[in-house]
């Protein structure tokens, strides 16, 4: 028997720098890394973290 789990679920985060990142919702940003507003799974975070971050 299987065990159903959910999708790991993220938020996208930004440094003072304006640097993005991706972490896990459950656990707090490091320090220096605030959330961006923006809650997804890995796929949708990195789209929106490539959207947005246009000094790469």
């Amino acid at each position: 028997m299987t065990e159903h789990t959910e999708p790991e679920r993220y938020v996208v985060v930004v440094n003072d720098r304006g640097q993005y990142s991706i972490w896990e919702r459950e656990s707090a940003p490091p320090a220096g890394w605030y959330d961006a507003g923006f809650e997804g799974d890995r796929d949708d975070c990195l789209a929106h973290i490539e959207r947005t971050w246009r000094d790469i």
